[in-house]
């Protein structure tokens, strides 16, 4: 097989002002984050996938989703669907109150429209859940005001997933597929 060690991390280092932020990155998408943080959409936790999951679990996880940043997300949304022979769209909004009763809400979209994503972003980011009303085992309304909000917009890739046995030849396969995908997003970049 010809494929680099893709558990290298390297450095990615960005312009923030007069200051640098420097994170670690996994080797084979590093240029492709960068670039992606340098034209305003801020990355976290990426993953380019491992031989050693035949690369089924690349993805690109973006910060700072709020209905205050509908440009952003169209620029995403836009990015995913010029290259959606590679990349899908995953929305996912988690709410779980922090009191003793531990309840959690969710909304959960997988290749959503873009009218379906700047809905989702704004129910979920908006002054409607600030409050957070639940039912307790004995049937009686209760209110709790301390509550975690987690929202993650992620591109995934979409390699060819076998229920065979995954062979060398699979995975050269996927990543190659994941090379393409990468490079094509890349060159989409420079154009929005």
């Amino acid at each position: 097989m010809n494929i680099p060690n893709t558990h290298k991390q390297v450095e990615v280092v960005l312009a923030d002002g007069d200051d640098e932020i420097r994170f670690e990155c996994d080797n084979l998408i590093a240029p492709l984050i960068q670039k992606l943080n340098e034209h305003g959409l801020k990355t976290r936790f990426c993953c380019s996938g491992h031989e050693d999951d035949a690369f089924y679990t690349m993805y690109i996880d973006f910060v700072s989703i709020t209905e205050n940043n509908n440009d952003m997300v169209d620029k995403l949304y836009e990015l995913v669907d010029k290259a959606q022979e590679y990349f899908a769209m995953e929305f996912d909004y988690k709410m779980r109150s922090v009191d003793r009763d531990n309840h959690e809400a969710r909304l959960f979209l997988i290749n959503p429209t873009i009218d379906e994503l700047r809905l989702a972003v704004k129910l979920c980011t908006g002054s409607e859940f600030e409050d957070v009303f639940y039912v307790d085992e004995n049937g009686r309304i209760k209110r709790t005001g301390r509550f975690e909000k987690a929202i993650k917009l992620e591109i995934i890739l979409r390699p060819n997933i076998t229920d065979d046995k995954v062979d060398e030849k699979h995975i050269q396969e996927n990543y190659e597929f994941v090379m393409a995908g990468v490079n094509r997003l890349s060159q989409l970049v420079d154009d929005i």
